[in-house]
């Protein structure tokens, strides 16, 4: 998968959860990525792994979901490259 694509793809998330103003689960964001033919399953789980190891995203594991919301530095990020989205 090309840089470009797996950058989009993180803003994409970055842009959902600050749209939605509340923590999205693991599971509505994927069917959402998914069920519109954005990209497949293992590049987006790689677009959450790197969002969390850069400290943009936060995950709190709740029973068996892990729910995913920005953190302030990830509303930073958005806003400067938020423009990047179409």
């Amino acid at each position: 998968m090309s840089t470009d694509a797996l950058t989009l793809y993180k803003l994409m998330i970055l842009y959902m959860l600050d749209k939605a103003g509340f923590a999205l689960s693991n599971t509505q964001i994927t069917e959402f990525f998914l069920g519109r033919g954005y990209t497949n399953y293992f590049s987006l789980q790689e677009a959450f792994h790197d969002l969390i190891d850069s400290k943009l995203l936060l995950a709190e594991q709740i029973r068996n979901t892990t729910y995913y919301q920005l953190s302030s530095s990830g509303k930073e990020t958005l806003s400067y490259f938020g423009n990047r989205i179409t």
